[in-house]
């Protein structure tokens, strides 16, 4: 279930490889999903404990890629106001020393009761800016539902950029031009849980379910 990603981020640690049995509670299989879970007692003071993903290898420029998988938002999740939680990233792969400083250019994200997709572009070689992200498209959370996403994209940092968003086989948004960072190579993908603010005193873990990330060449 792990042997396509690099590493897994949790607990304010990253570990590579990625056992079979994952990290035990916060990145471990489950009845055929993988359980992420964020947990804000662990280390409160520090990003790191507020995350719990997967990381895989970076992708190339012009190069028409799919990412599928499903996810799971449980019923009993805590709805955040005016938190955001994200749960799949194409992130910069170079621009600052901490290319954590620099969000990633594109997001899925738990805003309160809705899923939302955030973008962001940069044509200036290995840019250390942090551009303002376009909200794209959302749709309301359906907990206890299993949800089919795909992103197609063909990444540049130009106009022959590509873009299309798919939730459970329809599309719900495509657009052409900038859709990443002018790096040394393309963007590489996040999956699970990051939560980069501090929980509110009603929250102290988020747990959801996400089937394992599929990449695949897109004609």
């Amino acid at each position: 279930m792990f042997k396509n990603c690099l590493n897994a981020q949790a607990n304010g640690t990253t570990i590579s490889p990625v056992p079979a049995i994952g990290v035990p509670d916060h990145i471990e299989p489950s009845h055929g999903m993988i359980k992420f879970t964020v947990r804000d007692i662990d280390m409160p003071d520090s990003k790191m404990s507020r995350r719990s993903e997967l990381s895989y290898p970076p992708e190339h420029f012009g190069q028409r890629r799919s990412y599928k998988f499903k996810y799971l938002i449980p019923s009993d999740w805590v709805d955040e106001l005016g938190g955001l939680e994200s749960i799949f990233q194409m992130h910069g792969s170079e621009g600052s020393v901490d290319t954590g400083t620099r969000s990633p250019c594109f997001a899925l994200l738990i805003s309160g009761e809705n899923m939302i997709v955030q973008t962001r572009s940069d044509s200036a070689f290995a840019t250390t800016s942090n551009p303002q992200p376009t909200d794209v498209v959302g749709w309301v959370i359906e907990k206890g539902k299993v949800v089919d996403f795909e992103l197609q994209a063909k990444w540049s940092f130009g106009a022959d950029g590509e873009t299309s968003i798919y939730k459970d086989g329809s599309l719900v948004f495509q657009s052409t031009g900038p859709n990443c960072y002018n790096d040394t190579h393309g963007p590489y993908p996040k999956l699970g849980i990051y939560h980069w603010q501090e929980f509110p005193s009603y929250i102290h873990t988020q747990t959801l379910f996400m089937s394992d990330l599929v990449i695949t060449d897109v004609p």
